[in-house]
């Protein structure tokens, strides 16, 4: 076999493994943007169960990756990632819901429950 035609197998065959690294890669990452979406809103719902009347969390932030939605529904936090995680957290919640982005959000404990807005 000619030295140009063993050069264009091992250009082709890296090519080839250079795209399955790509796609093994892309595919972690979102997994491991999306497993930290779901730790960060856990972490959310508990810090609002501790949050006494009147009180606030003057910053909280959080990033909702693509294809996912963060959401309020009556007492829990919701972390939709093609199928929701409900975390509960015994009072009323009050908010938007919120798409891929970044957000800064802030939580006011009121008589009604727990505020939530977002930046």
């Amino acid at each position: 076999m000619s030295t140009v035609l063993k050069l264009l197998a091992g250009v082709v065959l890296a090519s080839i493994f250079i795209g399955i690294f790509i796609t093994v890669w892309s595919k972690y990452s979102e997994g491991a943007e999306e497993t930290e979406f779901k730790n960060d809103a856990e972490e959310m719902a508990n810090e609002i169960k501790f949050l006494n009347p009147g009180s606030q969390i003057p910053s909280y932030n959080i990033t909702v990756p693509e294809g996912c939605e963060l959401r309020f529904e009556n007492k829990a936090v919701i972390a939709d990632t093609n199928g929701g995680l409900s975390y509960d957290t015994g009072v009323e919640l009050i908010g938007p819901t919120l798409d891929q982005g970044s957000y800064e959000l802030t939580l006011q404990r009121t008589e009604n429950g727990v505020e939530i807005n977002a930046e």
